[in-house]
């Protein structure tokens, strides 16, 4: 998600300074601070989609977990702090070590794939080089996906040469079974939409899978392709929640479930009582990425956040035991 933080700087800027001059934003404090997060209270009070929101402690016992009244521990790329991210071996281990969900992005090989990998290339992960979408599934296959996963700032590699592979949704969904997944459809062209849709629809994972995009025409293709399936608000629905006025609340209808958004974009804030509290009005939760300082991850749970995405879920789960 980091990969958004270019686009969000100019995008968000303008509407982003009706927020910070709005009476909505006159008592809150930002939550990116470190410091208290304000009187935001428990998120959990919204109604559908809203009982996502976050107060803090354990399972409330509904039966989706993105229903569940506390922050979830949200794996970023499996939590990439611990091991080789969007690989196998990193959701276990961050389910090893208090994740409630996990997040991965989604591309398609050059023969019509879907594999998980973050970036459009396989550079900065692997030993390989080359775009995703020209890549054969069998060339992804014999990449090392562990191949610059390092503990100690480059230093040593401890996976490398261990068969860790780029990993396919269908192995992800057989071998983490109960798990929630946060997923993001990477790939615009060619859309990988529909192959996505009808793969959730065979395995039947619907209700537990959350959905998003960075592109508006993509999460809207696939809302129509999935249209059980909750998702997260594209860049353009943020900025429209963003600037909506007190006055306008009423007449306004959420195009999705939740905003997974940054804390601040440069001198603007995005997330802090009162965007938080205008989430739960609506019935939104808000997930905040990408958080790995555990004062900021403190501040964020008193604020009433439904999820944290962070790339060291161990001092995620660490900093809830405590609250």
């Amino acid at each position: 998600m980091a990969a958004r933080s270019t686009a969000f700087v100019g995008l968000l800027l303008a509407p982003l300074a009706l927020l910070s001059c709005s009476s909505d934003n006159s008592a809150a404090g930002s939550a990116g601070s470190g410091g208290a997060a304000g009187s935001a209270g428990s998120a959990g009070s919204a109604g559908s989609a809203g009982s996502a929101g976050a107060s803090t402690g354990g399972s409330s016992g509904v039966g989706n977990r993105f229903d569940e009244k506390r922050t979830l521990n949200i794996a970023h790329r499996g939590g990439g702090k611990l091991a080789p991210e969007a690989t196998l071996l990193a959701f276990e281990t961050a389910l090893a070590n208090g994740a409630d969900v996990l997040e991965f992005d989604l591309h398609a090989s050059s023969d019509g794939k879907l594999v998980i990998l973050h970036d459009d290339t396989v550079e900065r992960t692997t030993d390989g080089t080359g775009a995703v979408k020209d890549l054969t599934f069998d060339e992804l296959r014999k990449l090392d996906a562990a191949y610059d996963f390092s503990l100690d700032g480059g230093q040593t590699f401890p996976q490398r040469g261990k068969g860790i592979t780029i990993p396919t949704p269908e192995e992800v969904f057989a071998q983490f079974p109960s798990a929630w997944f946060v997923i993001e459809i990477k790939q615009e062209t060619p859309s990988i939409v529909g192959t996505f849709a009808t793969l959730l629809d065979t395995l039947k994972l619907s209700d537990r899978v959350l959905v998003g995009s960075f592109k508006a025409s993509t999460i809207q293709a696939f809302r129509a392709a999935a249209p059980g399936v909750r998702t997260s608000f594209a860049l353009d629905e943020v900025i429209a929640f963003i600037s909506l006025s007190a006055a306008q609340e009423a007449g306004y209808k959420p195009p999705g479930e939740f905003l997974q958004v940054p804390v601040a974009q440069g001198p603007i804030e995005v997330v802090n009582a009162a965007s938080v509290e205008k989430a739960k009005r609506l019935g939104l939760g808000v997930h905040v990425w990408t958080i790995n300082d555990p004062t900021e991850m403190g501040a964020l749970i008193d604020l009433g956040v439904a999820g944290i995405i962070t790339d060291d879920p161990k001092t995620l789960a660490d900093v809830l035991s405590t609250k």
